[in-house]
């Protein structure tokens, strides 16, 4: 168990170091178009894939998708709308401000 962790943890600096060393190599192209395409790449702006939504384990489409957000928030709504109003009560400023507009008038 112990040299199969190690082993693991080798790798993945191996790898770390390789990813790192590979995206340093492309990134110094004097190429404008390579250098951006590279960074993009890198944080992940090319990725073209779908994001899959699972709800309760089933993988949802757009409609089932657009029906679970719109019930939850649905729930939400009614949950907050049911609970009681409490009145705030705010304390007595100790100190109040008194603001007043003096106003001069020129003969």
């Amino acid at each position: 168990m112990i040299k199969a962790k190690s082993l693991s943890k080798t790798i993945k600096r191996v790898v770390k170091k390789e990813t790192r060393n590979t995206i340093q190599a492309k990134a110094s192209t004097p190429d404008p178009r390579k250098f951006w395409q590279t960074v993009n790449n890198v944080l992940g702006k090319n990725n073209r894939a779908e994001t899959q939504i699972v709800h309760k384990g089933v993988k949802l489409n757009n409609e089932s998708t657009a029906e679970v957000f719109a019930e939850f928030f649905k729930k939400k709504v009614m949950d907050l709308s049911t609970e009681e109003i409490k009145p705030c009560k705010l304390p007595k400023p100790t100190n109040p401000m008194i603001i007043t507009r003096e106003v001069s008038i020129k003969h």
